[in-house]
């Protein structure tokens, strides 16, 4: 039995104790954890942890289940268990991992490995300093507008409903049918420009809410 692992198996276990109800639940998460680094090369029977849960009482305790047999597939493949780390510093590694990984797996469920980044960017004529614009992405079909900014001077100029149409435009070009995405600043510019509110979910401060709206892209462009 490696004791790294084994040492591993019971920190995880009980990083996921830590969100269960009650000390018997982590009590017993790190015991059988323990007891599935300690079992070596024979196979789990396929019904033991629905035994153990019934005996102790915890059968809601599902996350105990995957944590076990993750815990055990490791041992049996000689690696290490990983570590979960929060973090609000994003780094392009992150990104790399999370968002390349996720785009792989939409693309071989889909068979559409179309995913694109796509900027309308609004810059100073004389120095090229990027002032504001809309940036998003397009993928199977869809443009997602994930952030749109206009300085307060360039206001009211007709200048954000230019920006939003080259937007929506590229996102034809590229073949999207429907657009979508979230605000809490302005749902009226966009209601204005042919988007229609689909939901909305209450936000701080009390009174605001962050407003989804999606778009026909096949329809006539207003």
């Amino acid at each position: 039995m490696s004791a790294s692992l084994l040492k591993g198996c019971c920190r995880w276990s009980n990083k996921l104790a830590r969100r269960t109800a009650t000390d018997q639940e982590e009590m017993f998460t790190v015991q059988y954890c323990q007891r599935a680094a300690c079992i070596g090369s024979r196979a789990l029977p396929s019904n033991s942890s629905a035994i153990w849960l019934r005996s102790s009482r915890i059968a809601s305790s599902s996350n105990v289940d995957f944590a076990v047999r993750y815990c055990y597939s490791l041992y049996a493949e000689g690696r290490e268990m990983p570590d979960i780390v929060v973090t609000d510093v994003i780094a392009s590694s992150i990104v790399k991992a999370i968002e390349g990984g996720n785009d792989d797996f939409i693309d071989a469920i889909t068979g559409v490995g179309d995913n694109r980044p796509i900027a309308v960017v609004l810059t100073d004529p004389a120095s090229e300093r990027v002032l504001g614009g809309a940036m998003g992405i397009s993928s199977a079909g869809l443009l997602f507008l994930d952030s749109f900014f206009l300085p307060r001077g360039f206001r009211g100029r007709g200048l954000g409903t230019m920006i939003l149409k080259e937007f929506e435009d590229e996102g034809r070009r590229r073949g999207c049918r429907s657009a979508f995405l979230y605000t809490t600043n302005f749902p009226d510019f966009y209601a204005r420009n042919g988007w229609k509110t689909s939901g909305r979910i209450p936000s701080d401060p009390p009174g605001t809410f962050r407003v989804f709206m999606t778009k026909d892209l096949e329809a006539s462009s207003i």
